[in-house]
């Protein structure tokens, strides 16, 4: 799903939620969506009514306010008014207003993620029993229940924090920045950087000469570097795997290359930023371990995540400016 930080264009899932009525019982539930490069709480109830949270990648430390109203008969106008009262504190916020199909209204806000104003927001959200929305002569009065809020929220707010932290590749850097780039090793943890046949590579290491990690990929971009302990079986060419973290797994066709030493087969596979960078989210906590899974639940390696953010961070730079 598309997603960017222009807000007259965040997009967000349609939410699948019961009815819920200013003076009828609490049906509406709320429901957390994650996605490699946004994350969204939200609750939603009839005729097109709801109200979400929603961090981006692209906008580190700031989050969206979403609500979808019934509109009135007004025409559109921008920055428009959204107001809305939890526990009888009110919280009045201005955005981009956008009509939608079904007579519907969007009203989209940013606000700063670590200010007081939306941290106490979000724990009256959590604690809070219903979300009165005002009258701003531009939507209909209605109301959402807060029921599943708690859990929602503290999803969301984890998400997103994991999401900011997590290694990205860089933006295009300029030439200067280019030139400025140099390799040299490092160590964090269970993870080093160094160069392996001739190409910058962070990986962690087992105590079997095991291997994972990522590399700077001949002819430009990143592939995972997979060296795991020899099954004693006939060699396959192309091993389909699973990189796996204590949240995230994402596909891999590995090829078979020559093994860096005795005892070990070693595969390489492309890093896909699109398609895998729910597995960056992992790698950026730096606790727990990822492993590489092969089918029937077969496990080839697992070793530990301790250091990789701040190495594969490091990677991610060198590969990206060809520079390593």
């Amino acid at each position: 799903m598309r997603r960017t930080t222009d807000a007259t264009s965040i997009g967000w899932a349609a939410l699948a939620a019961a009815a819920a009525v200013l003076a009828g019982p609490a049906h509406a539930q709320w429901a957390l969506e994650r996605e490699p490069t946004a994350v969204t709480a939200a609750v939603a109830s009839s005729e097109g009514r709801s109200l979400a949270l929603e961090c981006s990648a692209e906008a580190p430390e700031t989050f969206f306010v979403v609500m979808d109203m019934l509109a009135k008969p007004r025409g559109l106008q921008s920055p428009a008014p959204l107001g809305f009262s939890i526990g009888g504190r009110r919280y009045r916020y201005r955005g981009t207003m956008e009509d939608r199909p079904g007579g519907v209204r969007r009203i989209t806000a940013a606000a700063a993620f670590d200010d007081r104003a939306q941290q106490r927001m979000r724990r009256d959200l959590k604690r809070g029993v219903r979300v009165s929305v005002e009258d701003q002569s531009s939507y209909h009065l209605h109301a959402f229940n807060l029921r599943g809020s708690r859990a929602a929220v503290d999803g969301w707010e984890e998400a997103c924090r994991a999401m900011w932290d997590a290694p990205t590749p860089p933006a295009e850097p300029a030439d200067d920045a280019l030139a400025s780039r140099t390799f040299e090793p490092m160590r964090e943890g269970m993870w080093r950087l160094e160069r392996v046949e001739d190409r910058p590579t962070a990986f962690t290491e087992g105590l079997a000469g095991d291997r994972i990690g990522l590399a700077c990929a001949p002819g430009g971009g990143t592939e995972w570097i997979i060296d795991v302990v020899s099954s004693g079986g006939p060699p396959a060419s192309v091993l389909s795997v699973e990189i796996a973290g204590p949240s995230a797994r994402v596909p891999a066709a590995a090829v078979r290359r020559p093994a860096r030493e005795s005892g070990l087969e070693s595969f390489r596979s492309r890093f896909e930023p699109a398609e895998q960078r729910a597995i960056l989210v992992d790698l950026g906590r730096g606790s727990g371990t990822l492993s590489v899974e092969a089918g029937g639940g077969r496990t080839l390696s697992t070793l530990p995540l301790d250091g990789a953010r701040a190495v594969v961070s490091r990677l991610l730079a060198l590969c990206r400016d060809g520079s390593g």
